[in-house]
């Protein structure tokens, strides 16, 4: 893992993630790949699609790897998605194994545990709460003008912080993806869920 420290300073927002890519697409015009991620405790797995620029990166089917990456919004307002993750930064990973015993190649099947998490800087340009749902929403601007939507619930212990529009604010979040029947074909919408927030003093 690169240090992080030299990432908390980009006026991005910022997304880590171990896991497997289990498909590449790169014959799109838009590159991407997807990662699946291995939730422990009986949480659903993930399934993240990353864009990437193919003269950086180079994504191979059936490896597990480390990533460094973004949440864009998407040009094109007809896109069924109103963003999109972004692959800066690619690593193959090694097996506990051959990490510890410092192998040339990698040998054994124990790799690092998968993970999926995001920050993000900003100001609340939104806060939707829906009485009927335990679900509250967030839109946050990070300085690149960059709009992400968070949600939280109303159980959850960040739902105890008073918060308002026009705050600064720094979020570590979760991603996690769902599966839903769009016109008779089954989409997988990644959604980002607020683990823990702070307001800008």
């Amino acid at each position: 893992m690169r240090n992080q420290k030299n990432l908390q300073n980009k006026r991005q927002n910022t997304i880590f993630a171990r896991g497997k890519i289990i498909e590449v697409n790169d014959k799109a015009s838009n590159p991407s790949f997807i990662l699946f991620v291995r939730n422990g405790g009986g949480r659903r797995h993930t399934f993240l699609t990353f864009r990437y620029d193919t003269d950086k990166l180079n994504p191979i089917k059936g490896t597990n790897v480390y990533i460094e990456g973004s949440l864009k919004n998407n040009t094109r307002s007809n896109t069924l998605k109103s963003s999109h993750y972004f692959a800066d930064y690619l690593k193959m990973e090694q097996t506990e194994i051959s990490n510890y015993f410092n192998l040339s190649e990698s040998k054994g099947f124990a790799y690092p545990k998968h993970f999926a998490k995001f920050y993000i800087s900003g100001t609340i340009l939104n806060k939707s709460v829906n009485y009927n749902s335990i679900w509250v929403e967030l839109t946050v601007k990070d300085e690149n003008e960059n709009v992400v939507k968070i949600q939280y619930s109303k159980k959850m212990r960040v739902n105890d912080i008073n918060l308002s529009i026009d705050d600064k604010v720094y979020i570590y979040a979760l991603p996690i993806s769902t599966e839903k029947l769009v016109n008779e074909e089954i989409v997988n919408f990644e959604t980002l869920v607020a683990e823990d927030i702070v307001i800008e003093q």
